[in-house]
Parts: structure tokens; C-alpha cells; sequence
């Protein structure tokens, strides 16, 4: 069925997490200023508070407020997205006054969209995740070059079996699997938001297959799915490791977010009931 995209696709790619459709196991709270996800596990990039526009006279109280709400899920840190559209216009000093600070390994990431055909990646099979045991190959690779602890690591492949009825559920998001000479290498996600264009929503590549093209087939791949579903649009955010190959391939970018990480939800109460 086609989806009419009315929203101008880098101010969509900018606050693209803001439209993430969740799971039954997962929380979108669209407070009007600003939208939060929490999501377990306990990553940081599960919580995230995006599309702001806090008023400037009240904007120091709502920080608080959003740290409060995510402290009442018991998340150790949660992100602050802080797009060009974000308000008011100081609020990363802001955050960084309240103790938020810029995210160790992406500070700033760069909202991407591709409007036309991408490049092919001949000799890269890519197929889609229909099976548990794809959903776990996604995930191993995901984490393969993840520098996130260990814990977080053996919580997320803990609850694959949990999440994995939502995964094959959900109708707004499809994973890939990218496959060099019989092994997998690479996966990508695609999600379709709420509102505004297709999003990839994720990706990675085990370190020994980077510079193969696995991530052009897994691009390309999901440009096709989107034609097929009358959406020849992607959006993307990309930091400093990505950015480059998505612009070869042929995005355009937008300006910077800023992307900090906030440890205050780990010193209130967790909310009851």
C-alpha cells in the first residue's frame, strides 16, 4: 500500500527516532515538546528523548522532568537527540549544565536522505530476517564490533527469545542479512515510522568484511523494498564512520545533531504499578 510522505525528508531524518512505533514491552510518551522511547535493555541508545522544542522559560524544569520520567523506568542513561530544530536554541549548553554530556563515541551524527536509485553491490547476497535463527546472526553481528560492556551484551542476547514474537509482529520494521561467499557479514534495519519516510534504522559489519560492499547491498536492498511499497525515499543518521559511504552511495546531508548521553535517570526511584 503506498505511503504518501508530505514531511520534509531531512527535518523527518532529524527527529526520526521521535516516530519509532514500539512494542508491547516498550514505552513512546509524545509529550508535546518533546518525545520519549524507553525501551529494555538498559543500553542507553534503548532511552532517547527527541524531537524537542522546549519553551525557553520552562525548559531547565522539563529537563528535569524527562530525566524524572526516565528514571521511573530504573534506566541507568538514556540520549538526548539535539537537532538544528531543537529548542530553545542553547539547550545543549543547557544539558551539558545539567550534567548531560556528549556521547564518548558519536557526539554528533548527520541526518541523511536518499531521494534516487542507489548502486548495486554485485557478489553480496542479502536476504531477509523470516527466522529466529537470522534474528540471533542479526544481533551477534550487530554486537560483533559493538564496544559496549559485556553485561550489555549478554542482556541483549537474553532477551532475544522475548523480544522475538514482537520482532515478527511488528509491521514497521524489517531486518536484512548480507552474505559473503555463504557467510554472514552484515545486517541493516529498516523502519517504517509512524509518520514520515522509511528510516535505517541500524546496521553493521564484523570487522574482517568491512570495505566489501555488504553495507551498499543492504542499502540497496532496502531502497528496493521501499520502491515496492510505493516510498522511494530512505532517511538515516550517520556519525563519522558511516557518513562517508551513505554520501558515496548518494545521500544528501543535512546539519548536525548533537547527541548526549545523560546519567541521571539512575538516582531516582523506579515508579511503581
Amino acid at each position: 500500500m503506498e505511503r504518501l510522505v508530505t514531511q520534509d525528508p531531512l527535518s523527518a531524518a532529524e527527529d526520526a527516532p521521535a516516530d519509532r512505533v514500539p512494542w508491547p514491552n516498550q514505552e513512546r510518551y509524545d509529550a508535546g515538546d518533546v518525545v520519549l522511547f524507553h525501551a529494555p535493555p538498559t543500553s542507553p541508545r534503548n532511552g532517547r528523548a527527541s524531537r524537542i522544542r522546549f519553551d525557553p522559560s520552562t525548559a531547565d524544569r522539563r529537563i528535569e522532568e524527562v530525566r524524572a520520567w526516565f528514571a521511573g523506568y530504573g534506566r541507568d542513561a538514556f540520549l538526548w537527540s539535539v537537532g538544528a530544530s531543537a529548542t530553545p536554541a542553547d539547550l545543549v549548553e543547557r544539558l551539558r549544565a545539567h550534567g548531560a554530556t556528549p556521547h564518548p563515541r558519536e557526539p554528533v551524527v548527520t541526518p541523511l536522505v536518499l531521494d534516487h536509485e542507489p548502486p548495486s553491490a554485485p557478489g553480496v547476497a542479502v536476504r531477509q530476517v523470516d527466522t529466529f535463527e537470522d534474528y540471533r546472526l542479526a544481533w551477534e553481528v550487530d554486537l560483533a564490533g559493538s564496544d559496549a560492556p559485556a553485561a550489555i551484551h549478554e542482556e541483549l542476547l537474553a532477551r532475544l527469545v522475548e523480544d522475538w514474537p514482537y520482532f515478527r509482529a511488528d509491521a514497521h520494521q524489517q531486518a536484512y542479512l548480507a552474505s559473503l561467499d555463504g557467510v554472514v557479514v552484515a545486517y541493516g534495519l529498516l523502519a517504517i515510522p509512524l509518520a514520515g519516510p522509511p528510516y535505517l534504522a541500524g546496521a553493521a559489519t564484523v570487522p574482517s568484511a568491512r570495505g566489501r560492499g555488504a553495507y551498499r547491498a543492504l542499502v540497496r536492498r532496502r531502497w528496493d523494498d521501499c520502491v515496492r511499497r510505493g516510498t522511494p525515499i530512505l532517511t538515516a543518521q550517520a556519525g563519522d564512520d558511516a557518513r562517508p559511504t551513505l554520501e558515496r552511495i548518494g545521500f544528501r546531508a543535512g546539519p548536525p545533531i548533537h547527541v548526549l548521553l545523560d546519567h541521571a535517570a539512575g538516582t531516582a526511584p523506579v515508579r511503581s504499578g
